[in-house]
């Protein structure tokens, strides 16, 4: 079985993670065009698959309290997300002394070699924090 929705999954996150640290604690708006790729919905207005699981993925990351979002902007993306305190936490931690070690770091680094085993390491490794991380979302 062909998991490439895992694949997108893993990429998805990772792309919403380092666009809001970007901003962070200022909220942003997250467009699924712009993490996915452009999209034309069909003659009857459906979004692809694709895109539909992009905002799922967004959707789901508020779910379980990664991040905070204000509204839905429309199918489009979703609205004045920021991280929570746990989630910019679990993008702090580290494996050893070194910066470039930071959970943050890998995820940038695994996108910028658009490796997809990196990206779900360094994502699997987002949530293995995320899940130790105590304290308020």
């Amino acid at each position: 079985m062909n998991d490439i929705y895992i694949e997108d999954f893993h990429r998805d996150v990772a792309i919403a993670l380092i666009r809001l640290y970007a901003t962070f604690p200022r909220p942003a708006a997250l467009y699924v065009d712009e993490i996915a790729g452009s999209d034309d919905p069909d003659e009857f207005g459906v979004q692809s698959e694709r895109h539909q699981r992009c905002l799922g993925s967004l959707i789901w990351l508020g779910e379980e309290g990664v991040i905070r979002y204000r509204d839905m902007i429309g199918l489009e993306g979703i609205d004045a997300a920021v991280l929570t305190l746990r989630g910019f936490r679990a993008l702090h931690e580290g494996q050893g002394p070194a910066i470039e070690q930071l959970t943050i770091n890998t995820v940038r680094e695994a996108l910028r070699e658009r490796n997809s085993e990196a990206v779900k390491r360094s994502v699997q490794r987002f949530f293995s924090s995320y899940v130790l991380q105590r304290g308020p979302d």
